[in-house]
């Protein structure tokens, strides 16, 4: 049996935007994978999908009592052939334990490799706005663990730290704030130096806290700044003032749920968390492919009977390709055929795969998208496959029939309703606060009603509901809910411009 290798990986400090290219193809090609309980969720994501992930909770708990349990399982997983990700916030040496795994892995004769990644004192001043140097300023960065190892005797040297003269980055050490600071003012540094703690650094539930070395713990307890937190200290911190970009970001603050399937969701994350809003992404909908393809492959087949293929959905888009390369074809099985998509989402989802469609309606409508095609030469004698959702609206197929074209109906997918979902709803509801809920679909809207119900319509507090289109729109209102804000577009950036119109309001 070939053996298998260990590969200790940086998580980096929590935006995912923040992972190297190496870590990403780690995770792709994992067998395996141990991460740490503070590694955002969103992170997971790029793991393998038949890998087994495992978190390693504060303290170990049940699966493993201490360090050195965890060392012993990554020799025997690689020994067992596996390819092993050991993911770790962070960078994996800084503070970060990765020094005793790689002992370990190298004593025990495995072949390991790191995959650095940024550490999160340097993420957390950079997303705050503060230089960690700065020639007018600090000409030096130190890196200090705020909580030792139980087993060391020593304490912090305060006296050599209060001398460096320039910014000193706390990791951890929350608990003992007061103590640092108390030990760095009795060895010479000014109390009045300033300070900062960071809580979250680097995602959408950023805090930052910032005052004097003399008053930062009262601050911070003031603030709740419970772990994990950064704490800065130095006159660069004054900077921040004038450099604090992240927290000024138009949606920053904003807690935003983002519904529907997976696929749907994760253009729209990017895009509201590249304006600051923290987004809690709770797929309602998931995609059901056919049990038996036979309609599919014969349409597949057959392809060069029609004269237009109509696509209404990304999803679609996805099943339909996927179908084609697992028959040993290619894209060029579509030559002479001309393509149509509803909205840029779907055509986007085609260009993904070298086709770029011949109409793209401006509306992610099906009366848009009808529109344009009634607009073509001797419609009346074009075969269409209409390649669709089981439960898509029937507007478009209708509207080419009265026109006199010949369609055919191809069912590519249905939608199910996630009920299992219902207990997470009720509980990001509860605790977060949310703000707006960006609703993509009828069949979002749907999921919604069906696990809320009446409680749809009186939402807690303010939360808001974003409409992706009037079609939506009209689905929302026959359950009873008016949206707050329809998108337009009727696009991802039309949902963002909605959000930001109502986070100005």
């Amino acid at each position: 049996m070939e053996a298998g290798e260990v590969y200790l990986v940086g998580a980096g400090p929590g935006d995912p935007g923040l992972l190297t290219l190496n870590a990403v193809e780690c995770l792709n090609d994992a067998d395996v994978v141990y991460y740490d309980y503070l590694v955002n969720p969103d992170i997971l994501e790029f793991i393998n999908p038949e890998a087994e992930a495992i978190c390693i909770s504060k303290g170990f708990g049940d699966l493993f009592k201490s360090q050195e349990d965890l060392n012993q399982k990554l020799v025997e997983e690689a020994k067992a052939g596996k390819k092993v990700v050991r993911l770790k916030g962070g960078d994996p040496f800084i503070f970060g334990r990765g020094g005793e795994e790689a002992l370990t892995l190298a004593e025990a004769g495995v072949t390991f490799r790191i995959i650095p990644g940024i550490t999160s004192g340097i993420g957390a001043c950079e997303y705050s706005g503060i230089p960690a140097t700065h020639r007018d300023y600090a000409s030096c960065i130190t890196l200090v663990t705020g909580h030792e190892s139980d087993d060391k005797d020593t304490t912090l040297n305060y006296n050599a730290l209060a001398k460096t003269g320039g910014t000193l980055v706390f990791y951890m050490g929350r608990k003992r704030l007061l103590e640092i600071a108390s030990g760095l003012i009795k060895c010479g540094l000014p109390g009045n130096t300033p300070a900062a703690v960071i809580r979250w650094a680097t995602r959408g539930e950023q805090i930052t806290v910032t005052g004097t070395l003399g008053d930062i713990a009262s601050l911070a307890d003031r603030a709740k700044m419970d772990a994990p937190v950064i704490t800065v200290i130095s006159e660069v911190v004054s900077l921040r003032e004038k450099l604090n970009w992240f927290e000024r970001l138009p949606l920053f603050g904003k807690k935003i749920m983002v519904t529907g399937t997976r696929r749907q969701s994760a253009r729209l994350k990017k895009a509201l968390f590249e304006k600051g809003a923290l987004v809690i992404d709770l797929p309602l909908i998931e995609i059901q492919e056919p049990d038996d393809y036979g309609r599919i492959d014969s349409a597949i087949d057959n392809i060069g009977l029609y004269d237009w293929l109509v696509f209404t959905s990304s999803n679609g888009v996805e099943i339909f390709m996927k179908r084609i390369f697992s028959r040993s074809y290619d894209i060029r099985k579509l030559a002479g055929i001309r393509i149509a998509a509803i909205g840029e989402a779907t055509a986007d989802s085609m260009r993904e795969y070298c086709v770029n469609p011949d109409i793209v309606s401006d509306a992610f409508t099906s009366a848009g998208l009808l529109s344009k095609l009634s607009s073509i030469p001797g419609i009346s004698v074009k075969k269409f496959l209409l390649a669709r959702a089981e439960s898509a609206s029937p507007l478009l197929s209708e509207g080419l029939k009265k026109l006199g074209s010949e369609v055919t109906e191809l069912t590519l997918y249905k939608t199910r309703i996630k009920t299992e979902s219902g207990e997470t709803l009720y509980k990001i509801l509860h605790d977060n606060e949310i703000d707006i809920i960006t609703v993509a679909s009828s069949s979002a809207a749907d999921a919604i009603s069906e696990i809320l119900g009446a409680g749809m319509i009186k939402l807690p507090g303010n939360v808001r509901i974003v409409s992706i289109g009037p079609v939506t729109s009209g689905r929302l209102r026959e359950l009873g809910r008016e949206p707050d804000a329809e998108a337009s577009p009727h696009s991802v950036p039309g949902v963002v411009r909605a959000c930001l119109e109502l986070a100005r309001q």
